[in-house]
């Protein structure tokens, strides 16, 4: 497995990428919808799968 090599670059990049995420305007943006996985939407629209990917999954490493 690979390791980062300067945490801290890593940790202020991500951060940087994250508040330009944050600024991008969605006022013109999709609606939530099945179309666009629930953009925007609750996690516990994915609870059923998640459970059930979780239980296929279960004993395997």
């Amino acid at each position: 497995m690979d390791r980062i090599a300067d945490p801290v670059r890593f940790a202020l990049d991500l951060a940087g990428f994250l508040a330009a995420l944050q600024r991008v305007d969605t006022a013109d943006g999709p609606r939530p919808g099945q179309h666009n996985w629930y953009r925007g939407g609750t996690l516990r629209t994915y609870a059923g799968q998640a459970r059930r990917a979780l239980a296929a999954l279960d004993g395997r490493q």
